[in-house]
This record gives structure tokens, C-alpha cells and sequence, in this order.
């Protein structure tokens, strides 16, 4: 089933897990969310010129990656604090919210080569971004429910899956 975004918005929040490796090909799950948004925005320059009310160009200068991960439940291996993922090392809960002593250990916090939000139920990859690094971390507790995580992260690229398709290509509809 591909994605058009003019026919399917939305994802089931159950269906989307959170998957990380150096590539699409090599991901292992790392956990689930509730929700979650990517953005990439481009920085642009207008050119203004005298006597011309509206900028006669519009360029970008560049671009910045930002992923929010809202209610984020790490999977059981993660939680308890090592998995190996895809010949990066170990991954645990710790890689998206890094002790704050690592600045005056190395000054180094995990960088996740590949993460993608993936669709299990129709098995799609909605959304992945190249070399993550945590941003921010909090923790929410609801009512009845687990213990999540909202987890903000920079990137250096995103892209949408292969199968979410954007609709203003026809031949791919």
C-alpha cells in the first residue's frame, strides 16, 4: 500500500515504532510513540531591490532537521540498557537522554546514524533522518498508562519513506 498524503494524513499512533541502524535495510526496533512529527526547514534569503515592492528572488541558504517523539516507550531490551543495533554499539534508554556528565567525560553524546518512524501494519517506513542527536528529554506520566518519554532530536537530513509518496506526482498514484 503506498501513502499518498492527499488520501491518508495519518498514521495509527500503535502501528508507528521508532527503529534505528546505519541504514533502512539494517533498523532494529528501539521503541514505540504515541506520536511523533519530523520537519526540515529551509532557511531563505529574499532579494529586495529598490522600487520593486515584493523580493524579485527567493533562495534557500540552508536547512535545519528537527523529529519530536511524543510518549516514546523504549522496547524491554533498550529500557534495560543494551541491545546491539546494526554494528553501532549498544543502545539504551540512555542514548536518547544522556547523563550530563558525558560533557566533562568526552563531550560526546550518541549520534544515530539512521532512525525512522515505521509503520508495522502495513510495513512502510514513514519518515527517516540521518545522524539524530538527542535535543532534549523529558518524562510523562499519565493516568493509567506508562511512564513515556518526549524526546526532541536535530538531524542532518530527513525524508520521507519510499512509500509515502507526495500526491502532486501522478505517475506514482
Amino acid at each position: 500500500m503506498k501513502y499518498n498524503i492527499g488520501q491518508h494524513v495519518s498514521v495509527t499512533g500503535k502501528d508507528c515504532i521508532v527503529r534505528v541502524g546505519n541504514s533502512a535495510t539494517d533498523c532494529k526496533v528501539v521503541g514505540f510513540v504515541d506520536s511523533f512529527s519530523a520537519t526540515k526547514q529551509f532557511q531563505l534569503e529574499e532579494e529586495r531591490v529598490l522600487g520593486h515592492i515584493m523580493p524579485v528572488a527567493i533562495d534557500a541558504q540552508s536547512f535545519s532537521v528537527s523529529a519530536q517523539l511524543s510518549g516514546f516507550l523504549p522496547t524491554k531490551a533498550v529500557y534495560e540498557s543494551s541491545e546491539k543495533v546494526a554494528g553501532m554499539g549498544d543502545v539504551s534508554i540512555g542514548s536518547f537522554n544522556p547523563r550530563s556528565e558525558i560533557f566533562a567525560k568526552d563531550g560526546t553524546v550518541t549520534k544515530f546514524p539512521y532512525l525512522d518512524f515505521y509503520d508495522e501494519r502495513t510495513g512502510s517506513i514513514v519518515c527517516g533522518i540521518e545522524w539524530a542527536i538527542p535535543e532534549s528529554f523529558a518524562i510523562q506520566s499519565n493516568g493509567q498508562s506508562y511512564v513515556k518519554c518526549n524526546v526532541s532530536l536535530r538531524a542532518v537530513d530527513m525524508s520521507g519513506g519510499a512509500d509515502y509518496i507526495a500526491a502532486d506526482d501522478p505517475e506514482k498514484i
